[in-house]
């Protein structure tokens, strides 16, 4: 009868070695992690889920350039873009200056200013029949006459004839010579609208 075999290192190694093979060997491995030794490649495809992300721990500089979409995004929480609030500014400023250089107005047949109707206009001088001289409050040399026949009010059919304007000479910056006449061509005191672009 032969003597029993003692144990060695080696038989120990090796049986160890078989059992963490046949359990997978997951609660040893784990017992034996250290501090950041976990790697991308070990992770399995799809398994890391919104739950296992702790609370804003992604952030800007974990985010691919343009991955974020519109359907992305709950509008709602968006605020104004600084740089499109001053852009909006600037064009609301470009236009109230804009309507501020267009003058207006609205004379009837006999050299009244209607004040309601107009922008700017001062005064209004009927030199003769069918001539007169509008006043605005600015110089107004460098800027666009319009005229057109139209009536007082918002009401009734306008005059047939002619109308026309230029600006005055010698007798002040500030005004614009309008000539109205009837459809024979001859001068008649007739109610129109100017309108000066700058």
């Amino acid at each position: 009868m032969s003597a029993p075999r003692r144990l060695t290192y080696a038989n120990v190694a090796s049986t160890l070695a078989l059992v963490v093979a046949l359990t997978g060997g997951g609660a040893a491995v784990a017992a034996g992690l250290g501090k950041n030794t976990v790697g991308s490649w070990q992770l399995k495809n799809g398994q890391v889920k919104r739950v296992d992300l702790a609370r804003d721990s992604v952030d800007t500089a974990k985010l691919r350039s343009n991955a974020v979409r519109g359907e992305d995004v709950a509008e709602a929480t968006l605020d104004q873009v600084p740089e499109a609030a001053l852009a909006m500014s600037a064009v609301f400023a470009q236009r109230a200056a804009q309507a501020d250089n267009v003058l207006a107005a609205v004379v009837d047949g006999n050299g009244n200013l209607i004040n309601a109707q107009s922008a700017n206009a001062t005064n209004v001088f009927r030199v003769a029949p069918g001539r007169y001289e509008v006043q605005f409050n600015r110089v107004i040399t460098d800027c666009a006459y319009i005229g057109t026949l139209g009536l007082v009010g918002s009401s009734g059919v306008p005059p047939a004839g002619f109308i026309g304007v230029v600006g005055v000479a010698g007798a002040g910056t500030d005004r614009v010579f309008v000539a109205t006449r009837d459809t024979a061509g001859a001068n008649a005191d007739l109610a129109f609208h100017l309108a000066v672009i700058c």
